[in-house]
């Protein structure tokens, strides 16, 4: 006999994950938009709830040895470093894709309460995934937000003001 599905059961968010990254796409309801001062950023178009799959970190999966590697050569925002059984890996997403979709990448930092997701490292066919997960609900029109986990972000420092003097003519 089969069991009947309540209403208020959800899809586990891990399977919803594990099913975005074999479509290799985003799922649907979010949208890229200018937020001042922070330039692009993600936001959602329909409420999220607590422990809801968001979105996918993609890019190319490298050694943590060639990520640094890339980093000596050019400094990326884009490259996320992280442990996979016991193994240093990044997923370098530089390059952004022209068809405007993988929207992980655009996902600003959040500190403090402000953070309304986390990542979370799945894996998929031997393969780690980065996601983001919902941390608590999200409202229509919010922006994604999570702790890039790097103390020595360059926004994070205050900037020093130079004087320059002008010479009279």
């Amino acid at each position: 006999m089969r069991s009947k599905r309540r209403k208020d059961e959800r899809t586990n968010p891990d399977l919803v994950a594990e099913e975005s990254i074999k479509k290799n796409a985003d799922l649907g309801g979010f949208c890229v938009d200018t937020i001042p001062p922070k330039g692009r950023g993600v936001r959602t178009e329909v409420h999220r709830n607590k422990g809801d799959f968001l979105l996918t970190y993609h890019g190319e999966l490298i050694t943590g040895e060639e990520g640094n590697k890339r980093e000596l050569m050019s400094v990326s925002v884009f490259r996320f470093f992280f442990s996979f059984k016991g193994k240093q890996w990044c997923i370098d997403s530089t390059l952004e894709v022209k068809s405007g979709q993988f929207l992980g990448r655009l996902v600003n930092h959040g500190k403090g309460k402000e953070q309304n997701c986390k990542m979370k490292c799945i894996e998929v066919n031997k393969k780690p995934y980065l996601c983001l997960f919902a941390q608590r609900d999200i409202q229509t029109g919010e922006e994604l937000l999570y702790d890039y986990g790097v103390s020595d972000l360059p926004w994070k420092s205050p900037c020093q003001l130079l004087t320059v003097k002008s010479q009279a003519v």
